[in-house]
């Protein structure tokens, strides 16, 4: 598990809708793809500080996978009042352009963890400006909100869980996967939960290699 402080994260600020949202970034020296990272729930204590988010970016570092995670508006030092849900696609996209405008050349995968699948999914489905090469959701809870949009994709997706994960259990994942012609690929890690108190190393490791071998 990542330690604060472990590797070095710049401190960002960008855009969205004229508020300021903070976030972290990490340059990465990979040739291909750059990482969006999405956090869980805003309204239930989601952050970007959320244990999965900071080690998937950890993960993305030693990969050399240049990362940005990011607060919502509303949450911490991000503007704004409460967290309006269906306005985080926007936040989504201002990350997106803060990464595309650092390195122009390099695709973006979004990368969503619970809420923040859903979120990374929105962001997606608004885009028409920026390469998106590939979408990941960890723990997606695809019985509480609705990812049938994924269907009509024709990008290559992660779908990961934890075996003990009540909130996306592994079964739903595998047959909306069986349910739908799409590129969609459902990892499993055994013995975690949704909120990954065992396998959050392992998750952020099979995030980060799917990552790499996406280019």
């Amino acid at each position: 598990m990542v330690a604060p402080n472990q590797y070095l994260e710049r401190p960002a600020v960008f855009q969205s809708r004229n508020l300021s949202l903070e976030g972290l970034f990490h340059r990465g020296n990979h040739p291909g793809v750059m990482a969006v990272i999405f956090s869980p729930h805003p309204h239930y204590g989601g952050s970007m500080d959320t244990p999965l988010v900071p080690e998937i970016a950890w993960q993305c570092h030693r990969q050399g996978i240049a990362s940005l995670r990011f607060n919502y508006h509303g949450v911490g030092a991000s503007q704004g009042g409460e967290t309006e849900l269906d306005q985080v696609w926007e936040d989504g996209l201002a990350a997106v352009e803060f990464m595309a405008d650092s390195w122009p050349s390099r695709p973006v995968a979004l990368v969503g963890y619970s809420f923040g699948a859903w979120a990374a999914m929105q962001t997606f489905l608004h885009n028409t400006r920026f390469q998106i090469s590939g979408l990941v959701f960890a723990s997606p809870p695809l019985e509480m909100l609705d990812f049938t949009p994924l269907k009509s994709l024709k990008i290559s997706m992660l779908s990961i869980t934890g075996s003990r994960d009540g909130i996306s259990p592994p079964g739903v994942l595998q047959q909306f996967g069986e349910s739908h012609e799409f590129n969609w690929t459902v990892d499993i890690i055994p013995e975690a939960d949704h909120f990954y108190t065992s396998g959050l190393t392992m998750a952020g490791q099979r995030i980060a290699a799917w990552l790499d071998a996406l280019t």
